[in-house]
């Protein structure tokens, strides 16, 4: 499709107005990162977030980990340390809202997109002991982040009693949303997504044995249950996706209506 007038495009060496299609705009070598990986995020202008990362390949970095961006046209903008504590058992992820870039791994950072100043962090881990919740340090303690347009992160913790929906506010301070029921008895969150009206949806399956039966649970922001739908089969790799009126669970391809109605 034609470009989106509204939006300005880069003035680069391969320009997507004159360039045939399949053919490289760009090509930007970065032959002395070894662990670098991504890209993990870009921003509605074209720019793209690295992350260079030994812990995850079980490594080191020399002088640290890093997050790197690059500019539409594939050229380095900038450089920032990523000092976050030694976990390489929970997933990365970099997420882009609004003028600002959000990193989980072990604990939440808030860089600057322009910059890459680091504005916050949310040290999950002393905070949850802080809070009674116990130790969130391990494999699978922190999961599924998503970011909302207005800036707010919302995760799961798994603790050994309970799994929690925590919110973090564009503060970067913490806070408890709401249980997750059906995780006191070896059941487990294996997702979270923000749904097309606003609400917090958590697939959950109700016992360790996957796949197995298990439900959906859909909270609101302030933490309330809106609705859950029990599934026959759920598994530790269930994903959802939102639609205009409806959730898929990718695995069984089942779609559950925002009343909770499958």
């Amino acid at each position: 499709p034609p470009p989106d007038p509204g939006v300005v495009l880069p003035a680069c060496p391969g320009s997507i107005l004159t360039t045939p299609a399949g053919q490289v705009l760009w090509q930007t070598t970065l032959v002395t990162d070894r662990y670098l990986v991504g890209p993990m995020a870009a921003d509605p202008s074209g720019a793209t977030y690295y992350v260079d990362d030994g812990f995850l390949f079980g490594g080191v970095v020399d002088g640290g980990s890093t997050i790197m961006s690059l500019d539409p046209c594939g050229n380095p903008r900038w450089r920032t340390p990523w000092n976050h504590f030694y976990n390489d058992s929970v997933t990365t992820h970099l997420m882009v809202s609004g003028s600002r870039l959000i990193a989980v791994n072990g604990d939440v950072r808030a860089f600057d997109l322009s910059t890459g100043d680091e504005l916050w962090t949310a040290d999950l881990v002393t905070w949850a002991r802080q809070q009674g919740l116990g130790d969130v340090s391990g494999s699978d303690s922190i999961m599924a982040p998503v970011v909302t347009a207005d800036g707010t992160v919302y995760l799961t913790a798994y603790t050994a009693s309970q799994t929690w929906l925590l919110s973090i506010d564009m503060t970067g301070a913490p806070s408890l949303v709401a249980p997750v029921p059906g995780t006191t008895d070896g059941g487990f969150a294996t997702d979270l997504i923000v749904d097309n009206v606003g609400n917090i949806d958590v697939p959950v399956t109700f016992t360790n044995v996957s796949p197995g039966p298990g439900q959906i649970v859909s909270f609101g922001p302030d933490g309330g249950v809106q609705w859950e739908a029990v599934l026959a089969q759920l598994n530790y790799q269930d994903h959802l996706m939102s639609g205009a009126t409806s959730l898929l669970n990718e695995d069984t391809a089942e779609l559950v209506g925002f009343g909770g109605m499958i």
